[in-house]
């Protein structure tokens, strides 16, 4: 795949800009998808072809996908992201582009979480197109719980809904390498979903003293009920969709369904998955002020 053009959407965002700098780091310069070419720019410079097109410009898509022959698929969970998505998928039929695409948890059809349904809408029409693809399926970024942290450093107690049901939890950078790889490399895993997680799945009252150290307080986990949760969620003003979805989240965790490790990282870095305390104590210098429980 030397010298073949690469296309990452979603490249302003934490996996996408992931991805684009892990090509960079092997010498290759990818074409990226964007809406905000300012912030594209501050990332990459000038080592990188920008196209400033917003996914719901089926015709900028398809432009910018001409002479494309792999792309990753990554935009945020949104209830449009399968017409986002979906005018990319059209546009790589027409190339017959190989496709590596972000979905999540409890993606597959009928799933009860919204954005699983909606990722796994997609995953369908990508396969029906009759292209090549890898999904990958991370259950819960690692860096989500700088967004929890935050508050943590306030309070001393760290909430979630999920009861005590151990997660297994994957660094961003660790899903960027992995796709970086397939894009470069096809044939590393054609026609396969990647469930993406550490060797090690933990619960919140394992993370809580890992965050007591890196902190440098104490920090207790506090379990939560869903109806807490909304009640702070529409307290800061985030819409229904989401506060659905953060809730249909945390009954899949409950349920088990980000529970299992598995060795697709390793299989594919050839190395072990980074450790969540070594991305965790990364990512709370790169973001003190919190995260996106919906990254991109």
């Amino acid at each position: 795949m030397a010298g073949d053009l690469i296309l990452v959407t979603g490249a302003n965002g934490r996996v996408g800009s992931g991805v684009v700098k892990a090509l960079l780091n092997r010498n290759v310069r990818p074409r990226v998808l964007v809406r905000d070419v300012t912030a594209a720019k501050r990332g990459f410079g000038d080592r990188v072809d920008v196209c400033i097109v917003d996914l719901l410009d089926a015709d900028g898509v398809s432009r910018a996908m001409e002479g494309v022959k792999s792309v990753f698929l990554c935009s945020p969970v949104h209830p449009q992201q399968t017409r986002h998505q979906g005018h990319v998928v059209q546009a790589a039929k027409r190339n017959n582009s190989y496709v590596v695409k972000l979905s999540g948890l409890a993606t597959f059809a009928g799933s009860y979480v919204d954005s699983g349904a909606w990722h796994a809408e997609t995953e369908l029409a990508i396969q029906e197109a009759g292209l090549e693809y890898t999904f990958l399926h991370p259950y819960f970024f690692v860096q989500n719980l700088v967004f929890q942290a935050k508050d943590a450093k306030q309070s001393g107690v760290i909430k979630s809904a999920v009861g005590d049901v151990a997660i297994a939890m994957v660094d961003v950078a660790d899903i960027a390498e992995v796709a970086a790889r397939l894009l470069l490399d096809p044939r590393l895993a054609p026609g396969q979903t990647l469930p993406l997680t550490d060797c090690v799945a933990y619960t919140y009252s394992e993370v809580a003293p890992i965050l007591t150290e890196l902190l440098g307080q104490n920090i207790a986990y506090e379990q939560q009920t869903d109806e807490a949760v909304e009640r702070n969620l529409r307290r800061a003003g985030q819409p229904d969709w989401h506060i659905r979805i953060l809730l249909q989240f945390n009954r899949a965790f409950r349920e088990g369904l980000g529970s299992r490790t598995t060795s697709a990282v390793t299989n594919i870095l050839k190395r072990p998955p980074t450790k969540l305390k070594d991305a965790l104590r990364l990512a709370l210098r790169q973001v003190p002020d919190g995260g996106d429980p919906f990254p991109s």
